[in-house]
């Protein structure tokens, strides 16, 4: 395939935010994991809290994976 780029190293935490957290986060992770630290800190760009990420979690529109002692946030695969 022609065009394919795979990402094997992180890419930092300078995300954007539109200062609505939930369709950030859903857009964000659409594309790529996010690492916790990367989720903590568009958190912060809004005032949301970690009851947001819960939320998310329990309803099962995103998931949560560690990887090399990191926590990732990503879109669940069906």
């Amino acid at each position: 395939m022609p065009g394919v780029e795979l990402l094997t190293g992180y890419e930092g935490n300078a995300f954007s935010s539109t200062g609505n957290f939930t369709n950030d986060l859903l857009a964000i992770t659409a594309v790529h994991p996010m690492r916790k630290d990367a989720v903590l800190k568009l958190l912060g760009k809004t005032g949301q809290d970690w009851s947001v990420v819960q939320q998310l979690l329990a309803r099962k529109a995103r998931r949560e994976v560690e990887y090399q002692g990191h926590y990732f946030y990503l879109r669940m695969h069906h």
